[in-house]
């Protein structure tokens, strides 16, 4: 989660979405409950300039954040 809140500073999403879909992938109700990831998610949502990924759509949905 660090290294995600890191890459969203730096302004990389994707590299801060692919650190998320990892942490998914391997434990999904666990990143469910954390608030860390959807303030990590929320940065990303308000600060992407382009259209939502897919896997941004999915990561907030999974997460509780409205996008």
């Amino acid at each position: 989660m660090d290294v995600a809140k890191a890459h969203v500073l730096l302004g990389s999403h994707q590299d801060a979405m692919d650190e998320l879909t990892g942490i998914k992938a391997s434990s999904p109700e666990w990143l469910k409950h954390q608030s860390m990831a959807r303030r990590i998610m929320r940065e990303i949502l308000g600060n992407r300039k382009r259209t939502l990924t897919q896997d941004m759509r999915e990561m907030a949905s999974h997460l509780g954040v409205a996008g």
